[in-house]
């Protein structure tokens, strides 16, 4: 799975806005979201979902309450694991269940003005946009278009930290010492996060400014889910 968001193109051609409408038609019915859950989904990413379904429960309430038939709960669940946009959702859904070719697939993001989907390309983008880019492998991360000057390899808890507190984040959630394996302490994720600043004195004020307190003993990283991304080289 890719990450992306959108960026500003021309307007879609007809032909493929109406195929997108058809999709999401079928995407936005209450069968797909079941459909999703019980042949798409593994195993790992239901356990992920699981304490976040009270918050769908309560978006199906609200419509039933407004005299609504309750739609697009698959589009809330593949955002709320992949944190990608409302449009990507309905594409990827639709080819997780082989209703559009992967020619389609590739025509349709293309069309909507969404990213491309070969990881070169993307890549550079992200980067050139200045979204925090992490490539695992390599252990290089890009900031605000430039790279950040450290030695991930000697520092391996700040790269921890960095890598755990940022995939977090695109998940949504805050961390705490739960998230590192460590025992309930309140002083843990302050003194990684202090410790990074100490180890990586190039470490941006910008990027470094992101962790904010969520509670006691927790900190989030507080920048949009579409402006993170991971990179398996």
């Amino acid at each position: 799975m890719i990450m992306n968001a959108v960026v500003p193109q021309k307007l879609p051609s007809k032909a493929s806005a109406e195929r997108f409408h058809r999709l999401r038609n079928h995407v936005m019915q209450p069968s797909t979201a079941e459909k999703l859950w019980e042949v798409v989904f593994t195993e790992d990413e239901r356990e992920r979902l699981t304490p976040k379904l009270p918050e769908l429960d309560l978006l199906q309430k609200q419509a039933i309450n407004a005299g609504k038939t309750p739609k697009g709960q698959a589009i809330w669940m593949w955002n709320q694991l992949y944190g990608v946009s409302y449009q990507q959702a309905v594409i990827e859904i639709s080819a997780a269940f082989n209703w559009i070719s992967p020619t389609e697939v590739d025509w349709l993001l293309r069309e909507g003005g969404e990213l491309p989907r070969n990881p070169e390309d993307l890549r550079d983008i992200l980067i050139t946009r200045g979204d925090l880019v992490i490539l695992r492998c390599s252990r290089d991360v890009f900031w605000q278009g430039e790279r950040i000057d450290a030695d991930w390899y000697q520092f391996r808890e700040s790269w921890e930290f960095l890598l755990i507190a940022s995939e977090c984040a695109k998940r949504g959630e805050a961390i705490d010492s739960f998230s590192f394996g460590q025992p309930n302490l309140g002083g843990v994720v302050a003194h990684k996060k202090s410790r990074l600043k100490t180890q990586v004195p190039s470490f941006p004020k910008s990027l470094y400014d992101a962790f904010k307190s969520a509670g006691t003993g927790t900190q989030k990283l507080t920048i949009p889910a579409d402006q993170i991304h991971f990179f398996d080289e």
